[in-house]
């Protein structure tokens, strides 16, 4: 079991990235944790951003995942 605890109030982007996260694992639990690992593994990259969806888009196709699916989440 994996729980969500997003600590909004240190990370702005936490809440986002969680729900990308959430809306990977509707495509399987293996990705869940490969979307899981790519947003800590590129966290700099993305944290001080505004809008993420393209981005965290980008990241769902890379993973090999379905991108139109992952945004409709």
């Amino acid at each position: 079991m994996f729980l969500q605890f997003p600590l909004d109030a240190i990370h702005p982007q936490a809440r986002k990235a969680a729900e990308a996260s959430l809306c990977a694992a509707q495509q399987g639990a293996d990705a869940f944790w490969a979307m899981h690992e790519r947003l800590f593994e590129t966290s700099r990259e993305w944290s001080g951003q505004a809008n993420l969806a393209e981005r965290f888009k980008g990241y769902a196709a890379e993973l090999g995942l379905d991108a139109e699916a992952f945004v409709a989440c």
